[in-house]
């Protein structure tokens, strides 16, 4: 082989390697992001499945119309005589504010790309898909009134597909 050839070869030889590295590297590249993203997730799952939301989940999924309807009912009344003396437990009305700034700050997460959408879709499936059933108009007037913009916009978007793969079976 002359000198010439031996040139090209090394030429061809550099080149693949240098296109195998890039592509090894953005492999690598995504495969830690997805771990990043995994671990995210992980952290939101049990963050919301502790003790501090437990409460509250068990009163919007199984008792709303007689601990939460009324107060939230009593909230959104534009008559502010009227939403002074709200009966009912107001720790409910506490946790529940708790529960959605919660909401609001992992969908601020996913919106700066901490984690990819369907990861928190698939945590919060269920619980999205409870807050817009037709019984809970009361709980989305007090969310799109009360600063939870980004709960109040996901709900909106409730005619897109979701998987549901934790519910609060947990919590039995």
């Amino acid at each position: 082989m002359t000198a010439g050839g031996w040139e090209a070869l090394a030429t061809v030889v550099l080149a693949t390697g240098v296109v195998t590295g890039g592509l090894w590297a953005l492999y690598n590249h995504r495969t830690a992001r997805r771990l990043e993203a995994a671990r995210w997730t992980q952290a939101v799952l049990h963050d919301f499945y502790e003790e501090r939301f437990r409460e509250i989940k068990c009163a919007l999924q199984y008792e709303y119309g007689e601990k939460l309807k009324t107060m939230l009912e009593q909230q959104n009344d534009p008559d502010p005589n009227r939403r002074s003396g709200i009966q009912g437990d107001v720790s409910l009305l506490e946790q529940l504010d708790m529960l959605l700034n919660y909401f609001e700050y992992m969908l601020y997460l996913e919106a700066e790309g901490h984690f990819e959408g369907r990861d928190g879709h698939a945590v919060f499936a269920y619980w999205f898909k409870l807050l817009e059933a037709e019984e809970f108009v009361a709980l989305r007037q007090y969310i799109a009134e009360g600063g939870f913009g980004r709960v109040a916009r996901e709900l909106d978007r409730g005619g897109e597909v979701r998987v549901a793969l934790f519910q609060s079976s947990s919590l039995r």
